[in-house]
């Protein structure tokens, strides 16, 4: 699986738009390349994302762990070819697109 992006989002309501909230989502090319993967971190209590900046892209996700922590939130760590990431949230969603048929 490869990184394609990862976004920050900060979700607001209210009136004043003053109740704030923060996600993360991150998308994948799957192993294959015959899908796309996107986990959705609601709930975000704590974050950091690392990347080694001698190269061009954060390579391959090599490995992960998720647990459950003390507050009620699942904090996922991810090892990636080039970088790494640690997010800790109250949810995390999984969802899987296939790519349509090429038809050969």
């Amino acid at each position: 699986m490869m990184l394609e992006s990862i976004t920050i989002l900060e979700p607001s309501s209210g009136e004043r738009q003053q109740n704030r909230d923060l996600e993360i989502h991150v998308r994948l090319l799957g192993a294959y390349h015959d899908g796309m993967i996107e986990f959705t971190y609601k709930g975000v209590q704590n974050y950091f994302i690392r990347a080694n900046r001698d190269r061009a892209a954060h390579g391959d996700w090599l490995k992960d762990e998720v647990d459950a922590r003390p507050r009620d939130t699942l904090r996922h760590n991810v090892t990636l070819a080039h970088g790494s990431f640690e997010i800790e949230a109250e949810q995390i969603d999984y969802k899987w697109t296939p790519f349509p048929a090429s038809g050969k």
